[in-house]
């Protein structure tokens, strides 16, 4: 042990980027740290706010300790650095500097920080934990690995080598300086650990000492030591067992059990050895098998596991299950309460607080990371949000506002007043997300400046109105199939194109009736339809493929589709049409040539067309903006095209 004291940099001397959203977005509840992507955000633990949030850095990897009810410790990688953080604000109080990366997460042992470092000389920091004041070092004299173990209700601590040995180092001796006081062997190979130690007290009286290693290419083995009592000795192996896949956080257990999860979906609980039974140390209870939904390596996460039962995510999904007794098979997990839609796949350790765990996950398609409050007695969701977005619909602007609908059906806000901070969070939900969404929602123009997010939910959709004021109306309407294209919107109806071919009138009773076919002869059967309101009560309908037809629909059975007349293109329109406010019904339409035209009257007249050329294909749009329209061309081009001109 090396005594080294360097004081902690002032606050005032520190730089961060302290990305705050405003006051608005701080709720009544305490902070929540969740870290994704390189940034840490303080949610609001009753209404999933963000309070705050900083830049950490790319490799960021653990999420920050609790230093006390007013702090946080913090470890970032841009610049290397460990601080503490006010946990209403963000500010940091105080930092030090890291020389390399650390092996693991930090520990909390009598009011001290210790935080294992790469490099060859293995050192342990010991920081004060009130004023970030360096106090020494430990050094090991040879690479360290996986982080390290604290022995409850003792100063001491369990720091592996990367190779073959653990160093136990007492951080607050009763005599004299912190030093390494024992170094026993454990024959762990280069590169093999897991994680940290996870130590617990046996039955017994001893203390054993578990270490998660990787057993071949994709398995894990879980290995089972006593701890010694001398100062040089081995660690005398009690037992050991194996999950099929990696296994990436520390396992949930008490004075009887131990659960855990690999990244193949396997579930493992083991029973530990009580006083007078006969038992192996450390023997399988139950195992179960809840493969990936994609049949690929997830992350797997045990939260939490009782007397009778625990609560993981495996395959994506977060699930309870109840250690019962089978007459035939003995000892089974029994499935509990479930969630059918996926909540992702782990990315950090749960937070648990007042019987509500706050996970942090990650979804693929769109990829996204997802927060989730859940209560763990019921499996109810508190809430749910998204740090960061994926956009599920243009951004269009309302007053002030800019809004969006993420892939979940939640509509997001990002006032003007956000600009200056780069919208670099996801914006303030208007509404949540949408229970049982079944397609991807959009957001559709409907009368003068309002808009209408079109939600597609299971036998129907849900039509949620948005005035510029920002109030949301909401409609509800069932479906004899699925939408297959964007609706139109009038001022006292809505026309919708079905996957069955049929297009149907929503009045202000919410009733559909049925109308006209809208898919032409030798049109696919997963062709899109859109639906456009043009003037008064006609609608421009396309067919999926090469043609846009006039329909007129005032009220009820009284329809008229003009297939005769209707506007053919040499290729397949691309988007909905877009209507040109003026005098004259006019409108822009797009083809997958590489054509962009206009057109006016019910007669549907081109009158302008510009011509992008030739192996040019236009992939979305048209939008239209201040005078211009807006096409993407080839997928990589955004290419402007003034209204009024050739």
């Amino acid at each position: 042990y090396i005594e080294k004291h360097q004081a902690a940099q002032p606050a005032s001397k520190i730089a961060s980027s302290g990305i705050l959203p405003g006051p608005k977005a701080i709720g009544p509840g305490s902070r929540i740290p969740i870290l994704a992507r390189g940034v840490l955000a303080a949610l609001d633990s009753k209404t999933g706010r963000i309070a705050w949030a900083d830049r950490l850095g790319a490799d960021a990897a653990w999420p920050p300790l609790k230093l006390d009810d007013s702090r946080w410790l913090v470890v970032a990688t841009e610049p290397r650095s460990v601080s503490a953080r006010d946990v209403k604000t963000g500010d940091i109080v105080w930092s030090q500097p890291l020389e390399s990366l650390p092996v693991g997460p930090p520990v909390i042992v009598a009011g001290r920080v210790f935080i294992a470092l790469a490099g060859p000389v293995g050192n342990v920091l010991n920081i004060d934990a009130r004023t970030g004041e360096l106090l020494g070092t430990f050094a090991a004299g040879q690479q360290l690995a996986g982080g390290i173990g604290t022995r409850p209700g003792t100063s001491r601590l369990c720091v592996p080598a990367r190779a073959q040995q653990i160093y136990v180092l007492d951080a607050m001796p009763d005599d004299g300086a912190p030093r390494c006081i024992a170094t026993f062997t454990t024959g762990h190979a280069p590169g093999s650990l897991r994680r940290e130690p996870t130590i617990f007290p046996l039955s017994d009286g001893g203390t054993g000492l578990l270490l998660e290693m990787a057993d071949g290419v994709g398995d894990t083995a879980l290995e089972l030591f006593r701890l010694p009592d001398g100062p040089l000795a081995t660690a005398v192996p009690m037992d050991r067992a194996r999950i099929a896949g990696w296994t990436w956080f520390p396992p949930a257990f008490n004075a009887e059990r131990l659960a855990t999860a690999g990244d193949r979906g396997m579930l493992g609980v083991f029973g530990l050895r009580q006083a007078g039974a006969s038992d192996g140390p450390m023997f399988m209870m139950a195992d179960t098998i809840n493969p990936p939904i994609d049949a690929s390596p997830h992350r797997s996460l045990v939260l939490a596991a009782d007397d009778d039962s625990l609560i993981a995510i495996t395959g994506g999904r977060l699930r309870q299950w109840r250690l019962v007794i089978d007459r035939t098979h003995g000892r089974k997990l029994a499935p509990g309460w479930s969630h059918g839609e996926p909540v992702g796949i782990p990315i950090q350790p749960p937070m648990i607080d007042a019987g509500i765990a706050y996970l942090t996950t990650q979804r693929n398609g769109p990829p996204v990371t997802l927060v989730t409050a859940v209560r763990m007695d019921s499996g109810e969701i508190i809430w749910q949000r998204t740090i960061g977005f994926e956009s599920s619909s243009p951004h269009v602007r309302i007053g002030d506002t800019v809004v969006t609908l993420d892939h979940r059906g939640a509509l997001l806000s990002l006032p003007a007043d956000d600009a200056a901070k780069a919208w670099s969070f996801a914006g303030k939900e208007i509404t949540g997300p949408v229970l049982g969404l079944d397609g991807r929602p959009s957001l559709v123009r409907g009368t003068a400046d309002n808009w209408v997010a079109v939600l597609p939910i299971a036998k129907g959709v849900m039509l949620r109105r948005i005035a510029t004021n920002l109030t949301i109306a909401d409609q509800r309407i069932e479906l004899p199939a699925a939408l297959a294209g964007q609706p139109g919107f009038s001022s006292n109806a809505a026309v919708l194109a079905l996957a069955n071919g049929v297009l149907v009138r929503v009045g202000s009773d919410g009733k559909p009736v049925a109308g006209p076919t809208w898919r032409s002869a030798g049109t696919g059967l997963d062709s899109i339809g859109n639906v456009t309101h043009w003037h008064d009560d006609i609608y421009l309908v396309g067919d999926g493929q090469r043609k846009l037809m006039r329909l007129t629909w005032p009220e009820g059975n009284n329809y008229d589709l003009a297939t005769a007349s209707a506007l053919e293109r040499p290729q397949r329109f691309v988007g909905a049409p877009v209507v040109v406010p003026s005098d004259m019904p006019r409108a822009v339409v797009a083809d997958a040539g590489g054509n962009v035209s206009l057109i006016r009257g019910d007669k549907l007249e081109v009158e302008r067309t510009w011509r992008l050329g030739d192996g040019r294909t236009i992939t979305n749009g048209p939008t239209l903006l201040g005078g211009f329209v807006f096409v993407i061309v080839d997928g990589k081009s955004l290419v402007a095209l003034k209204l009024e001109r050739d």
